[in-house]
């Protein structure tokens, strides 16, 4: 779901993805993805998972760092800026999934995603 509001919240980041609980999206590219970055806002402890495919179908879990850079909700209520990054060992992969697991308790925001081709 686009959101474009409150964007005081996500550090004046006008355009988003909302990521529901349970929900995901798939990103494809035409090269083989070498690794990726993934921006979102939530809280500290959301974890958003990411997963490869070669065919759209099929999809292997990333191995993933998160770096959580919160700094207090401040006078805005700020959301936590989190850092999710995974480098891809396969040569095929054409399919990103981005996955907010159901078992988490609230919404994540997507403010940006970076995918690196293979061989960069």
């Amino acid at each position: 779901v686009p959101r474009t509001d409150n964007a005081r919240q996500m550090q004046e980041d006008a355009h988003r993805l909302a990521l529901p609980p349970g929900s995901a999206i798939v990103y494809h590219v035409e090269q083989p993805i070498g690794a990726c970055r993934v921006y979102v806002f939530g809280n500290a402890d959301a974890e958003p998972a990411l997963s490869i495919s070669s065919d759209g179908k099929e999809f292997q879990p990333l191995r993933v760092e998160r770096q959580v850079f919160d700094a207090g909700q401040g006078d805005y209520g700020y959301l936590v800026p989190i850092l999710i990054t995974a480098d891809v060992d396969t040569r095929d992969a054409r399919y990103l999934k981005i996955e907010l697991p159901a078992e988490e308790a609230d919404p994540v925001q997507i403010s940006r995603v970076e995918i690196d081709f293979d061989g960069k």
